[in-house]
């Protein structure tokens, strides 16, 4: 079985995740920057350039077709988001986040999802919305298993994983560093194709 997914855009009640454009990296620093956000990423804070490398490596791509490819999508509100108090939190048109698309292997039809966001918008839900689009877009073009790595100490993405429909099926213990180079766990969650959603 070969597995090919195109996402050039999806739609959300709150968003819409479209490949990131050559001015999203002023939007990317807010969090790719941030070393509180990066405490759980393979990665330390970037700066400006660095996130700019990085938006231009995935500039306009919106198809994985080979094992390793990757489709970033960025997380654009349809409208403003507003705090408790009435406050903007983030505008209408306003990048606040990305979602990640791996293919892991075509022949065994394995896609990783992944995602970040900026930290204002945390626990607004986004993440959950935004996620839950990408694995349906992804089952619904074939995928057998939906994987996500990730630190099992970042429990905000853990509790994600359970209410995306994933089980935890391993922890790799101490196998990377982290963004502050000490050693931490990889929690290993994964949805097949036939299993029930939530």
């Amino acid at each position: 079985m070969s597995l090919r997914i195109r996402v050039p855009e999806l739609v959300t009640a709150r968003t819409r995740l479209r490949p990131l454009r050559v001015d999203d990296g002023d939007a990317l620093v807010a969090w790719q920057g941030d070393a509180e956000t990066c405490r759980y990423l393979p990665y330390a804070p970037r700066t400006p350039e660095q996130v700019e490398q990085f938006v231009a490596r995935f500039v306009d791509v919106d198809t994985v077709a080979a094992d390793e490819d990757r489709v970033v999508l960025g997380i654009e509100l349809l409208a403003a988001l507003h705090g408790d108090d009435g406050r903007t939190i983030a505008d209408a048109g306003a990048v606040v986040g990305e979602q990640h698309l791996v293919l892991k292997s075509t022949e065994l039809a394995e896609v990783e999802l992944g995602w970040v966001l900026h930290p204002a918008v945390a626990g607004l839900g986004l993440a959950g919305e935004t996620a839950r689009a990408v694995r349906d877009a992804a089952l619904e073009a074939g995928a057998h298993r939906i994987v996500a790595e990730l630190d099992p100490l970042n429990t905000a993405s853990t509790r994600l994983c359970a209410r995306l429909g994933m089980r935890e099926e391993a922890r790799f213990r101490q196998n990377f560093r982290d963004s502050d180079g000490n050693w931490a766990d990889t929690g290993i969650w994964a949805l097949l194709a036939g299993d029930p959603l939530p």
